[in-house]
Protein backbone atom coordinates (compact mmCIF):
# COMPACT_ATOMS: atom_id res chain seq x y z
CA UNK A 1 0.00 0.00 0.00
CA UNK A 2 1.02 3.60 -0.60
CA UNK A 3 -0.09 6.49 1.65
CA UNK A 4 -1.34 9.87 0.40
CA UNK A 5 2.23 11.24 0.35
CA UNK A 6 3.39 8.39 -1.92
CA UNK A 7 5.30 6.57 0.84
CA UNK A 8 5.10 2.75 1.01
CA UNK A 9 3.32 1.25 4.02
CA UNK A 10 3.92 -2.15 5.59
CA UNK A 11 0.61 -3.96 5.87
CA UNK A 12 1.31 -7.61 6.79
CA UNK A 13 2.52 -7.93 10.36
CA UNK A 14 1.86 -11.66 10.77
CA UNK A 15 5.50 -12.44 11.65
CA UNK A 16 6.42 -9.00 13.04
CA UNK A 17 8.02 -8.42 16.41
CA UNK A 18 9.11 -5.32 18.27
CA UNK A 19 12.88 -4.93 18.56
CA UNK A 20 14.09 -4.35 22.13
CA UNK A 21 17.23 -2.45 21.06
CA UNK A 22 18.64 -0.98 17.85
CA UNK A 23 21.06 -3.92 17.59
CA UNK A 24 18.39 -6.57 18.28
CA UNK A 25 17.77 -7.09 14.58
CA UNK A 26 19.39 -10.46 13.82
CA UNK A 27 17.38 -13.62 13.19
CA UNK A 28 17.88 -17.15 11.93
CA UNK A 29 14.20 -17.62 11.09
CA UNK A 30 12.96 -18.19 7.53
CA UNK A 31 9.39 -17.11 8.19
CA UNK A 32 7.43 -15.18 5.62
CA UNK A 33 6.48 -15.43 1.96
CA UNK A 34 9.23 -17.33 0.15
CA UNK A 35 9.36 -15.04 -2.90
CA UNK A 36 10.20 -12.07 -0.66
CA UNK A 37 12.96 -13.71 1.44
CA UNK A 38 16.41 -12.10 1.07
CA UNK A 39 19.31 -14.15 -0.34
CA UNK A 40 21.08 -14.30 3.03
CA UNK A 41 18.11 -16.11 4.58
CA UNK A 42 18.00 -18.67 1.75
CA UNK A 43 21.71 -19.51 1.75
CA UNK A 44 22.43 -22.82 3.49
CA UNK A 45 25.66 -21.48 4.99
CA UNK A 46 23.97 -18.44 6.57
CA UNK A 47 23.82 -18.32 10.36
CA UNK A 48 21.79 -15.13 10.84
CA UNK A 49 20.70 -12.04 8.95
CA UNK A 50 19.33 -8.55 9.56
CA UNK A 51 15.54 -8.28 9.75
CA UNK A 52 15.70 -4.58 8.82
CA UNK A 53 17.69 -5.35 5.67
CA UNK A 54 15.29 -8.21 4.89
CA UNK A 55 12.39 -5.72 5.04
CA UNK A 56 14.20 -3.40 2.63
CA UNK A 57 14.80 -6.37 0.28
CA UNK A 58 11.10 -7.32 0.43
CA UNK A 59 10.12 -3.71 -0.31
CA UNK A 60 12.47 -3.74 -3.32
CA UNK A 61 10.91 -6.96 -4.62
CA UNK A 62 7.45 -5.42 -4.14
CA UNK A 63 8.40 -2.27 -6.06
CA UNK A 64 9.93 -4.41 -8.84
CA UNK A 65 6.67 -6.38 -9.10
CA UNK A 66 4.60 -3.19 -9.19
CA UNK A 67 6.88 -1.75 -11.90
CA UNK A 68 7.32 -4.78 -14.17
CA UNK A 69 4.27 -6.90 -13.24
CA UNK A 70 6.33 -10.02 -12.39
CA UNK A 71 8.93 -11.25 -9.91
CA UNK A 72 12.57 -10.41 -10.68
CA UNK A 73 13.32 -14.17 -10.93
CA UNK A 74 11.62 -17.39 -12.03
CA UNK A 75 10.20 -19.17 -9.01
CA UNK A 76 10.45 -22.84 -10.06
CA UNK A 77 8.22 -25.58 -8.73
CA UNK A 78 9.14 -26.00 -5.05
CA UNK A 79 10.20 -23.92 -2.06
CA UNK A 80 13.77 -25.15 -2.59
CA UNK A 81 13.62 -23.96 -6.23
CA UNK A 82 12.49 -20.52 -5.06
CA UNK A 83 15.33 -20.24 -2.52
CA UNK A 84 17.92 -21.40 -5.08
CA UNK A 85 16.67 -18.79 -7.60
CA UNK A 86 16.81 -16.01 -5.00
CA UNK A 87 20.43 -16.88 -4.17
CA UNK A 88 21.64 -17.22 -7.77
CA UNK A 89 19.66 -14.94 -10.09
CA UNK A 90 21.22 -11.92 -11.80
CA UNK A 91 18.93 -8.92 -11.56
CA UNK A 92 18.35 -7.21 -14.88
CA UNK A 93 16.05 -4.26 -15.41
CA UNK A 94 14.03 -4.33 -18.58
CA UNK A 95 12.47 -1.30 -20.19
CA UNK A 96 8.83 -0.62 -19.40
Amino acid sequence: MIDEAGSPLLVDFGKARQLKTVDDDQTTSMEGTYMFLPPESCAFDSTSYSMKKADVWALGVTIYILTFNHLPFDIGQTEMDIMEKICTFNLEFESR
